[in-house]
């Protein structure tokens, strides 16, 4: 059995074991359990700082250049730094490189980041405040949110908030707005309700004609309705702020689309004239596709 002055690499016992890079310490045997010294104080893991710039960024285990971050720590805060909730790619590099890869992420900024591997995949989606664990086994990358550190925990019923311009109001049929971003491989979101408040400018939307409504779908504009119509006519038309608000039919049997956003469509025409934004905050679950 080693000594202790061998297992302190020749150190004193007052100070530190030194350890080379990729090189740790492991037990031999059936061993049932290790005592490292005696803790005195909290112990911290390190951590490092992502900024994104709103810019899609990779992860490298090397030195770092241009929107690239070096992993140099066992928790990640990351902020995508982004203009749109959507956010922004965070790609990691090689699974083989990442074999027995443990890593706590934390967004503490206030837009999506999306995780991708190097084959530009993506793996998961960590929400604003969202905390993920991230893991690889050497051939496969894994996200998965397991909490929160706003109010909302895993598995609770989460929202999103966007604002609609103007102009994507003008243009919706022909380009759905996205409300909630795709959740990542293995995953699905369940629509639950969105509020819609128009924050009136100066001009009413006009050329509203009939059936030119709203609703929210899956993926895209021929993506399965998760919601009723939602009448715009009375609404965008008027001259002051409104309100109103759509939810999931009770009565109806919806089949959740794998990695699938939610997004806002006009279901048929444009409208003509306004200039109107209208903020949506849509609340929802995530869930596993299979188990």
């Amino acid at each position: 059995m080693p000594t202790p002055a061998e297992l302190r690499n020749g150190c004193s016992a007052d100070t530190n074991i030194p350890l080379s890079d990729g090189v740790g310490l492991s037990a031999a045997g059936d061993v049932d359990n290790v005592l490292i010294g005696a803790i005195q104080r909290s112990m911290s893991l390190r951590s490092f700082t992502v900024s994104m710039n709103d810019l899609a960024h990779t992860l490298v285990l090397g030195a770092s250049v241009g929107a690239q971050t070096r992993m140099e720590g066992a928790v990640m805060l990351v902020d995508a730094e982004s203009s749109a909730l959507a956010g922004e790619n965070l790609t990691f590099p090689a699974e083989a490189s990442l074999s027995d890869l443990y890593l706590n992420a934390i967004n503490i900024g206030g837009e999506n980041v999306k995780i991708l591997n190097d084959a530009g995949v993506q793996v998961g989606t960590i929400p604003p405040s969202g905390v993920a664990l991230i893991t690889c086994d050497g051939t496969t990358l894994r996200c998965v949110v397991v909490g929160s550190t706003g109010a909302a925990a895993a598995g609770d019923l989460s929202h999103s908030d966007v604002t609609v311009s103007s102009a994507e109001i003008l243009a919706l049929n022909a380009t759905p707005k996205t409300l909630v971003p795709p959740p990542g491989l293995g995953k699905a979101i369940l629509f639950s309700h969105s509020v819609f408040f128009l924050d009136y400018n100066s001009a009413a939307y006009g050329g509203i004609a009939g059936g030119e409504d709203w609703c929210v779908r899956f993926t895209n504009g021929s993506g399965d309705e998760v919601s009723p119509d939602i009448e715009t006519t009375g609404w965008l038309d008027q001259t002051s702020d409104q309100t109103r608000y759509a939810y999931a039919e009770a009565s109806k049997s919806i089949t959740p689309v794998a990695n699938a956003a939610l997004v806002l469509h006009q279901k048929v025409g444009e409208i003509t004239t306004g200039d109107s934004p209208v903020k949506v905050r849509t609340y929802y679950r995530t869930i596993d596709t299979s188990w």
